[in-house]
């Protein structure tokens, strides 16, 4: 068997002694992500992996500061946290692996078929995406950046929200300032440089959920000062016909150019055409999942120091929910089902 190609120097780093490299994934902004197998369960994880020689302090402080709120929300429509650590001049980050990709993927994919995603796939995604963000928001983080391309999706019909690397956890009295986020889910006050707060994300539930139904963002632009202009009007097509009327009336509170008046999720999850859906839909949750007696809580600040080699001792401590060792027949049969990919995929890398 040929392997994927594992991350720089890994026979001689703590990564290797946990872990095997299945398959690159892609590449973010801040680093590279794998599949891997943990050897202890045989689980297979997602790893984010930051070469720390190539961030300033600020991008290191947001490192941990996403290791940080991970670790502090467990719940079914949150990616799980599963460990972090120092491996050389590398921070690891494992986390839940989503096998089915994300809701960009599939908007993607009906696009290419010109065919509308069903309204019933499409609300209880966006359904689950709204009660990750009520977890997050009642433990008062802002995401900053909810879009298709982080929202992750499991096997029966599992939705949960990914990438906390620029969320923000707000006092009750202050407000994000920071101009952040991807472009288009961008909400009127952040183009306008104003204070921003939990309704930022809203709006961005509102963009997300004309995406789904439109299969194109609510406001196309060719370039930013176009795309400012055209949220700031705060105008969008009107959706396709074949949609209800309660998944139009959603998108136009959601996208309320007043972010005083946009409902939280709270009040979404409220909301008749949602509590009603919502009682139809099955519970949720993750196989790979820490145990659900974990809870959340908020873990306290982690002042990164000057010398990032002294984070080792800071970082929260590991949550798996299984321990079992794996059986020598199971490690081959994931041995032959990533063979074919890792083959193809040995030149690709971090």
């Amino acid at each position: 068997m040929k392997p994927a190609r594992a991350p720089p120097n890994a026979a001689s780093r703590e990564l290797a002694v946990k872990f095997k490299v299945l398959k690159f994934l892609g590449k973010g902004s801040y680093g590279s992500v794998y599949l891997v197998q943990r050897l202890l369960d045989g689980q297979t994880y997602a790893l984010k992996e930051m070469d720390v020689r190539s961030m300033n302090q600020a991008e290191k402080e947001d490192s941990i500061n996403e290791i940080r709120l991970l670790a502090s929300v467990q719940h079914p429509n949150v990616i799980s946290y599963n460990e972090a650590f120092l491996d050389g001049n590398r921070l690891c980050i494992i986390m839940e692996y989503a096998p089915e990709g994300d809701l960009a993927k599939i908007i993607k994919k009906h696009q290419m078929m010109k065919r509308p995603i069903p309204e019933d796939f499409i609300w209880r995604s966006w359904i689950q995406i709204v009660i990750g963000l009520q977890a997050l928001h009642g433990m008062r983080i802002l995401h900053r950046d909810v879009k298709p391309g982080n929202v992750m999706l499991f096997e029966h019909g599992v939705a949960k929200i990914g990438d906390l690397g620029i969320a923000k956890l707000l006092t009750k009295s202050t407000a994000a300032k920071t101009q952040i986020g991807t472009p288009h889910y961008m909400p009127p006050e952040i183009w306008r440089n104003r204070p921003y707060s939990f309704s930022s994300d809203t709006w961005a539930l509102g963009c997300i959920l004309y995406e789904l139904a439109a299969l194109s963002v609510p406001f196309e632009a060719r370039s930013m000062s176009e795309l400012r202009y055209k949220v700031l009007r705060g105008t969008y097509p009107p959706l396709p016909s074949g949609f209800s009327r309660d998944l139009q009336m959603m998108v136009k509170v959601c996208l309320d150019s007043n972010p005083d008046v946009r409902p939280s999720a709270d009040r979404i999850l409220a909301m008749p055409a949602v509590a009603s859906r919502l009682h139809e839909m099955s519970p949720i949750g993750g196989s790979n999942a820490p145990p659900s007696t974990a809870g959340s809580a908020l873990i306290d600040t982690i002042k990164v120091p000057r010398n990032f080699a002294l984070i080792k001792g800071k970082l929260p401590p590991a949550q798996y929910s299984t321990n079992t060792p794996l059986s020598m027949q199971d490690m081959d049969t994931i041995d032959e089902e990533y063979e074919d990919e890792a083959s193809m995929i040995g030149g690709g890398g971090g």
